[in-house]
């Protein structure tokens, strides 16, 4: 669960690097190394603000802005929850047998936008990610290249 956490949540950082190129080029600013380090710096403008930035000057789609915010989503339920708390595993001790997994789950509990409480399977989760994660990675890439 460990590694997971941290690969969904490097590859968001990857994709905001990515926005923010497109952002900065977009906008040419006089001094372009301060308008990155001050301007899109994450303690002023958060990366959901920079997605809607991208869908406001229409760089990227609905779909686009979607896919993100859901990217986003799934990031922040690994971020967020506890590990202990999403990984349920039984185990069964039978004399002179040692050890034997029987069970594992992986949950997670992650409460949507309205206040409901959800169980999410992490396996599923990646899955989505990952497909996301492609889709995203290429169509940002290809803005990058045609800057």
């Amino acid at each position: 669960m460990l590694e997971a956490r941290g690969w969904v949540i490097e590859q968001l950082n990857e994709i905001e690097i990515k926005m923010d190129i497109i952002i900065t080029n977009h906008f040419q600013p006089k001094d372009e190394r301060d308008f990155k380090r001050i301007m899109l710096n994450s303690t002023i403008i958060s990366f959901y603000n920079k997605v809607k930035i991208l869908r406001g000057v229409e760089i990227i789609t609905d779909k686009d802005y979607t896919s993100i915010t859901e990217m986003s989503r799934i990031r922040n339920g690994f971020a967020h929850q506890s590990t202990s708390e999403s990984l349920t595993i039984q185990i069964s001790r039978k004399e002179n047998e040692g050890a034997k997994l029987i069970e594992a789950t992986d949950k997670m509990d992650v409460m949507n936008s309205r206040g409901v409480i959800d169980g999410k399977d992490v396996r599923d989760w990646i899955n989505i990610f990952h497909s996301i994660n492609e889709r995203v990675s290429l169509k940002l890439n290809g803005l990058i290249k045609s800057l």
